[in-house]
């Protein structure tokens, strides 16, 4: 059964998109309320953070107690490739570094529509060649939320074309793997998410690919090569339409025999990690994301 607060939390957003009457955020709004709510679920206590540059591309580490200096978990927030910072998803990353014991590379990359496709994919495979001048890939996971899950899984694609040796896990929270969202699945859940839009992934998307075929896998990475990846932890939550894409991803890697641990939990919305300590399903979530890279660190 769902906590008390996450079905409060649940009614609460249904009641915000009732409000708005079917309109999404415009992309002002959008990037404004994220921000407004990365300060809603800060750091927790004790928290480090030390801004760097990898090979221009602005990141900062973030540090608990419990972090290990010869493990990093290189992460990449979500915002549907348009919004979202470093400083939005400060909270999220902190609590990620504290189930993981890792110290968290957090990477700024660009947004769109100022910086459209390949942007994003660029910044972040440019953070992970950095980040293994600084220790083995054996040692890095790659970790990310919604669009930022995508990233994980382009980023994943691109190493591997490039030949780079690869990280020892990947973690996907809820990602956004299928920019056509032609899935008939998502049409279903629509009406029951209280958080996305469908006209909103359509808009978000057109901005991120511009003129780019959505089905490129460096853009909706549900249609790449999935082989000779790395084990992958997917989680997505039951309200979330775009959990179809975790769903067909989690299908089609077990139809290859790749590892994939995958999680569907019930009741819950988009990210719902995102609301840290105050929501037990999200402290259980991490605590899952915590053991599952822990195995696979060598």
């Amino acid at each position: 059964m769902p906590s008390i607060k996450s079905h409060l939390y649940k009614v609460g957003l249904l009641w915000m998109k009732a409000k708005r009457k079917g309109r999404p955020f415009t992309l002002q709004e959008g990037r404004l309320w994220l921000e407004k709510a990365g300060r809603k679920f800060p750091a927790p206590p004790n928290t480090s953070i030390t801004p760097v540059s990898a090979h221009g591309v602005p990141c900062e580490w973030i540090d608990t107690p419990l972090s290990d200096t010869h493990k990093v978990t290189l992460f990449f927030h979500g915002g549907a490739y348009a919004a979202g910072s470093l400083h939005s998803h400060r909270g999220l990353a902190s609590r990620l570094a504290r189930a993981t014991g890792s110290r968290v590379l957090s990477v700024d990359y660009r947004l769109a529509p100022e910086h459209p496709f390949p942007a994003a994919i660029n910044d972040t495979v440019t953070a992970y060649q950095w980040l293994l001048k600084q220790c083995n890939a054996s040692q890095i996971a790659l970790a990310g939320d919604s669009a930022g899950g995508g990233l994980v899984l382009a980023t994943l694609l691109k190493l591997k074309e490039d030949q780079l040796e690869l990280p020892t896990a990947g973690v996907l929270i809820c990602p956004w793997l299928d920019l056509t969202s032609q899935n008939p699945d998502l049409n279903k859940l629509a009406s029951r998410d209280p958080i996305l839009y469908k006209s909103g992934l359509h808009r978000a998307a057109q901005m991120y690919a511009k003129e780019q075929d959505l089905k490129n896998p460096y853009i909706s990475p549900l249609f790449g090569n999935l082989s000779d990846l790395p084990p992958l932890l997917v989680q997505v939550g039951a309200l979330d339409m775009i959990s179809v894409d975790g769903i067909a991803l989690a299908n089609k890697l077990k139809d290859i025999n790749e590892q994939v641990q995958f999680e569907q939990w019930k009741n819950m919305v988009h990210v719902w990690h995102f609301l840290g300590d105050k929501l037990p399903e999200a402290t259980q979530a991490m605590e899952q994301i915590g053991q599952f890279v822990n195995t696979h660190w060598h």
